[in-house]
């Protein structure tokens, strides 16, 4: 017996399965067949966009933090304490077009599209900031900002990004850091405490998932 399953969205819209389509009852099984496979291709495709999505910010993110360090003239920050408050610039960045953008509002109307999107992006990094803890490129290490600026020169090329280490930092804890992705350098020892230009870090964990729900 032939299987005349219909397994891909491919499939699904040739010309011979938009003909059977149109002749099918819509409570038959070859129907609701059909139904299913079009509900699965709308999940994928939901989920590669929610991927780009998460990506593009990603991206976006790190460039900030490196385009701020080459207009500063900065090979790296000293401390820990540093890159908190370049976490905090980093959140509070569309404050003034925000401030703009409730000068143009007409007491009355609603707020722009700009201004909007604006506010959901600085709640959505001060939630970040506040919770699950703040992703970060270790700019602490001169090595790590080169990494940075190589992947900058690359124009952002994703299959580098592994190369760049990634660490979580928490607005109610200063003194925890977790690393997010190990990368090809890091300046932050996750066996012993900070001394010297770095800010001493009371606790230290390893990006674990089991440990994170402890």
């Amino acid at each position: 017996m032939p299987n005349n399953r219909i397994k891909t969205f491919k499939s699904l819209t040739s010309k011979k399965s938009k003909l059977i389509l149109s002749n099918l009852n819509p409570n038959s099984r070859r129907s609701k067949q059909f139904n299913r496979v079009l509900l699965r291709d709308e999940k994928l495709k939901k989920e590669k966009n929610d991927r780009k999505k998460i990506e593009s910010l990603k991206v976006n993110r790190l460039i900030w933090f490196y385009d701020y360090l080459k207009l500063n003239n900065l090979n790296s920050l000293k401390s820990l304490n540093e890159v908190h408050n370049l976490i905090e610039n980093y959140i509070n960045r569309n404050f003034n077009e925000i401030e703009i953008e409730k000068s143009k509002r007409i007491k009355g109307r609603s707020k722009s599209l700009l201004q909007e999107k604006l506010e959901i992006e600085s709640e959505r990094d001060e939630n970040e900031y506040s919770t699950s803890g703040f992703v970060v490129p270790d700019l602490v290490s001169p090595e790590n900002v080169m990494l940075l600026r190589q992947w900058s020169e690359k124009r952002g090329d994703p299959s580098f990004l592994p190369r760049i280490r990634l660490l979580r930092l928490f607005k109610n804890d200063m003194g925890t850091v977790v690393e997010e992705q190990k990368g090809a350098s890091h300046s932050i020892k996750l066996d012993e405490p900070i001394v010297g230009n770095m800010d001493c870090i009371n606790d230290v964990k390893l990006d674990n998932e089991d440990q994170q729900r402890s």
